[in-house]
């Protein structure tokens, strides 16, 4: 590899998907102020903020859940509770939840499909529920 180019890592690939300036800031070779740092620190919380307040209204997904328990068993509303207040506030839980939402519909078919897996599927849910219900009351 050339000197001139430098290796992306997939992190700043998905910092790049929700704020591509905010990567180049990160990799400007002058050092960061501690105003701009304390406005970049502020403008990421308003940003993850506002995001959190957007998608808790809007999404009600939680695919294996809903297949498991339903919409609006206990279980169900811990999980999406768990994904708005702790997954969404970070990049790396937003990215668990995008790879999630692109599996978990496979994995409801293969439920239906296989009633082993969906009682193994339904307790592993239920165990999980537990636990996150733990660290969000």
């Amino acid at each position: 590899m050339s000197k001139n180019k430098a290796l992306v890592s997939a992190s700043d690939i998905g910092k790049a998907a929700y704020c591509p300036h905010s990567l180049y800031l990160s990799k400007k070779l002058s050092p960061e102020s501690a105003d701009s740092h304390v406005a970049r620190r502020r403008g990421t919380e308003m940003h993850e903020d506002l995001t959190s307040k957007v998608m808790n209204d809007l999404d009600k997904r939680c695919y294996v859940a809903t297949y498991a328990f339903g919409e609006d068993d206990p279980v169900t509303v811990s999980l999406r509770a768990w994904r708005d207040r702790v997954l969404r506030p970070t990049w790396w839980g937003r990215a668990l939840v995008r790879v999630y939402y692109r599996c978990s519909p496979w994995l409801v078919t293969q439920c239906r499909r296989s009633p082993t897996l969906a009682r193994v599927i339904k307790a592993g849910v239920r165990r999980i529920s537990r636990s996150v219900r733990k660290g969000i009351e």
